[in-house]
């Protein structure tokens, strides 16, 4: 099934739906379905506010596109914004200011050498320079400042990157935390894993584990010491037009779901 949105996580979503509906009311405990729509932008009004205003859980499957492998572990998010300072000057007389962009450029390309950008999938930390801009509107001008956003996915060797970026900073530098946000880990060998790991065998798959660089809503719940885990469809294009689905996959998450709730207190 093609379109946006079907694999991220439109597909997902639908199958917890279902099962929500019949399960919900013949299970032996609560369960809770938790829709929300900021998730891509960082779920600070819909998981995490709700999270603040007294929703709790002792585990949250979350139904992000993990090609039916389960997600215990995911790269932590920061993102930074850093400002170069320049003088200004007439761009016929480069000799009586300095340049906040090639400033910028300079620092950029140092720390693309301390972290290189990433060409294949590997755990290691990411940098991407999301934003370059400039305040500066005249050509004939010699702009005096520039402002980079970095957006860094990373594990837990580098934890402190913020600090390690500010104490390699220029003195006309300064940095801002525009978001910083721990990485996401649940433990592999408890209860209720042994149970869902069950659950996939009952259904002819063989469970297997992941590790996602992209950050997700498990981060607000894992954080806080509560239980959580990635679990979705098979699917790939994520946020392209040729975004799909396998559909056979979508009843086999559905089987594998409705199988884990009804062993879970088993």
């Amino acid at each position: 099934l093609y379109g946006r949105g079907s694999s991220d996580m439109k597909s997902a979503a639908a199958v917890e739906i279902i099962v929500f509906k019949e399960l919900a009311n013949i299970l032996n405990y609560p369960i809770a379905l938790q829709l929300v729509t900021d998730e891509e932008i960082g779920g600070f009004n819909g998981t995490k506010y709700q999270i603040e205003q007294g929703v709790k859980t002792d585990l949250c499957i979350v139904g992000e596109p993990t090609n039916l492998m389960i997600n215990n572990e995911s790269k932590g998010v920061m993102q930074l914004k850093l400002t170069s300072k320049g003088i200004s000057a007439h761009s016929a007389k480069l000799w009586e200011g300095n340049n906040a962009i090639w400033e910028m450029y300079n620092f950029l390309n140092r720390l693309n050498k301390i972290y290189p950008r990433l060409s294949k999938s590997k755990w290691k930390t990411s940098i991407n320079l999301a934003k370059i801009s400039t305040t500066n509107t005249a050509n004939n001008m010699v702009p005096n400042e520039c402002e980079a956003i970095l957006d860094i996915r990373y594990i837990s060797v580098d934890k402190n990157i913020d600090n390690e970026i500010k104490n390699i900073l220029p003195s006309n530098f300064t940095m801002q935390i525009l978001l910083k946000d721990p990485m996401q880990y649940s433990e592999r060998n408890t209860k209720d894993m042994t149970t869902l790991c069950n659950s996939f065998k009952r259904n002819g798959v063989t469970p297997k584990f992941s590790k996602a660089h992209f950050a997700t809503d498990l981060r607000h719940y894992t954080k806080l010491g509560y239980m959580a885990y990635s679990l979705g469809p098979i699917g790939n294009g994520l946020h392209t037009e040729n975004e799909w689905v396998n559909i056979e996959s979508t009843h086999l998450y559905y089987k594998i779901l409705c199988d884990f709730l009804k062993n879970i207190n088993a």
